[in-house]
């Protein structure tokens, strides 16, 4: 933010506070019936802008008694700062411990005066039951409906929780909500109502990590996996570098001729590449992929006989998640697991795409800054960081470098066992449930009682967190972004909240680096909570996946490389570090931009086809005359009435429409996986995409009436169709969500083609890394 801004914001908060005391101490003396009185008064002036500033002065002023006389809390003067910013277009920026919770509040209750309803996106259902159920008593004192929804929640609920002034849910909840009206066959069955206003917390990790994964709605459907069983036995015992080689740069695995001789001979089949074989070697590919690539208790965990998959982001299970297209049946079969259905593609779309549906954003995050342009640039917010009530005192100790993973986790131990001796609560972040267990382990081996946070054990979350402040405390955990609750030393005792004090506060140890520097001081933040003392350290090792998978050492200066033994501290090692985030991060936002080149095709063909599908769901389908007239016609209107002839018409058409555009996103997901090779040819495979995809919508568009008449007819003429069509529709087979990221291979193959030729191949490595990683973690 430039000095001239900086000080334009500081006049106005100022002016902004005067106002609000001003306010405030003329209502002290009105009784609940006056104040609310006052608060529906508003509703009549309300503006979505700041338009309005003396409305937003008394409204503010007003929430704040309203929080003291049913919180019994006396907002900080930096929360209704905050809570004006909230407002409007902007991402503000508090650190953890500050209230970011209570400063929503303030712009809630504002935007809730329009009638059109306001969203609060949480990172996970935890923060948005919690944070509905803590703000109930001022909504019960203004009169206004509060509600939440999880991800357990059935239609329902959703469509009750939606209907309130004030909707706490999660940002891809509500995507997976806006992806299934677009699927109903009945305008009730819908369960949202328009986008108006939206409040994103953690802002950051929804609106710029999580916002390039798309959201993606499925349904079983049969697959053809009665020998994926043998085929995993088979590929388990394959030898790495004898039968199949991995590439470091695309982390794919290929298999070799004696690979290939044995699975052939094993399988018994002459040519495993020939016609005939091909759903044999996508099974062969899908196992290879299982075995070899995805991890269990990092990226999936087993619990009571099911494949469970583990959030990337949160670090939590992610309830009816599968993979897609034949890799959950390769996993089930990988750990002996009864085999499952595949799924079947229903809608898909990004976050991105998906929070521009709204009005009008804003949100909360601790680490925005660092983001400040990208915010601007996709979201048109700006970023503005609100100081906090007490001086930041956490002391951030220089990062400490190992060459091996092992003497890391050694050094990590010896360090907890230091601050333990002298009873300092200590907080250490693991990058995955298999790495949180093995530290575990580790500290446990040495005497230590450790509570423990990852996806086996995330329902005791809340009570592990705010728990872990305590004198004499050790909690690992993983994931730590997100988790909402807060850490208070001594966990909320006045007495040991001193002792913690004296020994200096929650230490905070990072196991490794994140691929975004904001995660890294997400966890560093659980520190140092409102002028509490405390302090972070990082522990990494030149085996870490971040460092190794980009080969650090070639940023190395010689002198440092040769004897790293000696250096492995150096200032110029822990620069070579801390360059190489800076690059990725660099790269994560490129790929961002290219990605939604992709994205924004398929978004653009997907309203406009929806608008015909809401066209045909509100007015009914008006078939041709020819079958109006057909004698077939006749023998219909004998079972039914004419307005249920009209409603199997509509059902038709609906469904014929649904079938269509399934069909279309499986296409787009195999142009994307091929549209690489179009760079071969000195083609942009983007243009290609969009290109190829825009003859098929055309395509698609222009045949859809001649299907919907041949399906018409086909019911018509058989009694046996039109009842499996009705069944189908009432009741409608079980939906799955998946996280996915879109098939990476045309996004490389672009970035390769933008670049003049001549980058080295240290920083071709350093530009793949993000989407390789992403692409091991959480493949289609």
């Amino acid at each position: 933010m430039n000095i001239g801004l900086k000080r334009r914001h500081q006049k106005l908060q100022n002016k902004l506070l005067e106002q609000v005391r001003l306010e405030r101490s003329k209502l002290v003396t009105l009784d609940r019936a006056e104040l609310r009185k006052q608060y529906d008064q508003f509703k009549g002036r309300y503006e979505s802008q700041f338009a309005n500033f003396d409305l937003i002065a008394k409204h503010h002023a007003l929430i704040s008694e309203v929080i003291k006389r049913t919180l019994d809390l006396e907002p900080f003067e930096s929360q209704i700062i905050a809570g004006f910013h909230l407002i409007t277009n902007n991402i503000i920026e508090m650190k953890t411990g500050e209230g970011k919770t209570l400063s929503a509040v303030f712009a809630t209750c504002y935007h809730a005066l329009g009638g059109k309803g306001v969203h609060v996106l949480t990172f996970n259902d935890y923060l948005s039951e919690r944070d509905a159920t803590w703000m109930q008593p001022v909504a019960d004192f203004l009169g206004l409906q509060v509600g939440f929804i999880t991800e357990g929640s059935d239609r329902q609920m959703r469509k009750k929780a939606y209907a309130c002034d004030i909707t706490y849910v999660t940002a891809r909840e509500a995507g997976f909500d806006f992806l299934r009206d677009g699927m109903v066959y009945s305008g009730k069955d819908s369960v949202h109502r328009s986008f108006n206003i939206a409040i994103i917390d953690e802002a950051d990790s929804i609106l710029i990590d999580e916002a390039r994964v798309p959201l993606i709605i499925s349904k079983n459907r049969k697959g053809e996996h009665q020998r994926l069983k043998e085929i995993s036995e088979v590929v388990k015992n394959l030898k790495l570098d004898k039968d199949f080689e991995t590439s470091i740069d695309t982390n794919q695995i290929y298999l070799t001729d004696d690979g290939l001789h044995v699975l052939e001979e094993a399988l018994e089949i002459k040519n495993l590449y020939s016609q005939t074989a091909l759903r044999i070697l996508n099974a062969v590919n899908l196992s290879l992929h299982a075995q070899f690539l995805l991890r269990k208790d990092d990226d999936y965990i087993i619990r009571d006989e099911k494949i469970e998959q583990v959030d990337q982001f949160t670090g939590r299970v992610a309830d009816k998640r599968r993979w897609a297209d034949g890799l959950q049946a390769a996993l089930e079969a990988k750990e002996g697991l009864p085999i499952n259905a595949g799924t079947q593609l229903l809608g898909s779309i990004t976050l991105k795409d998906f929070l521009k549906q709204y009005n009008m954003l804003s949100g909360m995050t601790g680490t925005a800054l660092s983001s400040a342009k990208e915010f601007q640039e996709v979201y048109k917010l700006n970023v503005i960081p609100i100081a906090t009530v007490k001086p930041l005192i956490r002391k951030d100790l220089p990062d400490k470098v190992f060459e091996k993973s092992a003497a890391k986790e050694a050094a990590i131990a010896e360090e907890v066992l230091k601050a333990n001796a002298n009873g300092q609560p200590v907080l250490v972040g693991t990058e995955s449930v298999e790495a949180s267990e093995r530290l575990t382990k580790l500290l446990v081996s040495k005497g230590l009682n450790v509570n423990l946070l990852n996806a086996k054990v995330d329902a005791e979350e809340a009570k592990i967190i705010s728990e872990a402040g305590k004198l004499n405390q050790i909690t690992v955990s993983t994931a730590m972004a997100g988790r909402g609750t807060d850490i208070k030393l001594g966990n909320g005792d006045i007495q040991a909240h001193e002792q913690v004090k004296s020994l200096g506060g929650l230490y905070v140890i990072g196991t490794y680096k994140h691929e975004s520097k904001r995660i890294d001081d997400q966890l560093r933040g659980r520190a140092g909570r409102q002028g509490d003392p405390g302090k972070s350290r990082f522990f990494i090792s030149l085996e870490d996946e971040l460092l190794s998978s980009v080969g650090v050492q070639d940023f190395l200066p010689n002198k440092i490389k040769n004897d790293l033994n000696k250096y492995i501290n150096h200032p110029l090692t822990i620069e070579s570090v801390n360059k190489v985030q800076q690059k990725i991060e660099e790269q994560n936002q490129k790929i961002r931009k290219t990605l939604n080149t992709y994205s924004e095709v398929i978004e653009s063909q997907r309203k406009i086809f929806q608008e015909d599908r809401t066209e045909i769901l509100t007015h009914g389908y008006d078939p041709s005359k020819k079958i109006i007239l057909s004698s077939k016609k006749a023998e219909l209107s004998k079972a039914y009435s004419q307005e249920e002839i009209d409603h199997l018409y509509k059902i038709i058409a609906l469904t014929t429409m649904d079938d269509a555009w399934s069909m279309h996103l499986h296409l787009a997901n195999e142009v994307k996986e091929s549209i690489h090779l179009s760079s071969l040819a000195r083609l942009s495979p983007s243009n290609e995409f969009q290109r190829i995809m825009a003859e098929a919508f055309i395509e698609l568009q222009g045949d859809l009436a001649r299907r919907i008449e041949e399906e018409i007819i086909e019911k018509i003429e058989d009694k046996d169709s039109r009842t499996a069509l009705l069944d189908r529709v009432a009741n409608p087979s079980s939906t799955y969500t998946e996280l996915i990221t879109d098939q990476p291979f045309g996004e490389w193959m672009e970035l390769l083609y933008v670049p003049a030729s001549g980058a080295s191949f240290t920083f071709a490595k350093l530009f793949f890394w993000p989407i390789l990683g992403i692409f091991r973690k959480s493949v289609s």
